[in-house]
């Protein structure tokens, strides 16, 4: 698998990025979706899909009692400017 960068982007191109190979399934089991009730989550290749299409044979993570909240920034910071 090749990858690159264009326009200061990285391209993907096959099943790997910057030569990491990605696990092509993850399944989280038991995830409290912060106010939304608990649920299993898939992630194939890089997106989510239906949590009943898994294999039995995908890796799977339990998360009974964590939360599963989209992608946070921490905005807290010190730069020590004057």
């Amino acid at each position: 698998m090749s990858t690159g960068v264009e326009g200061g982007v990285p391209v993907r191109m096959g099943a790997s990025t910057w030569g990491i190979e990605a696990a092509s399934d993850l399944l989280i089991t038991g995830a409290d979706l912060a106010g939304a009730g608990r649920a299993d989550l898939l992630i194939r290749d890089g997106l989510f899909a239906d949590p009943a299409d898994a294999a039995p044979a995908t890796e799977t993570i339990a998360a009974d009692g964590l939360v599963a909240l989209p992608g946070l920034v921490d905005l807290h910071t010190h730069l020590r400017e004057p």
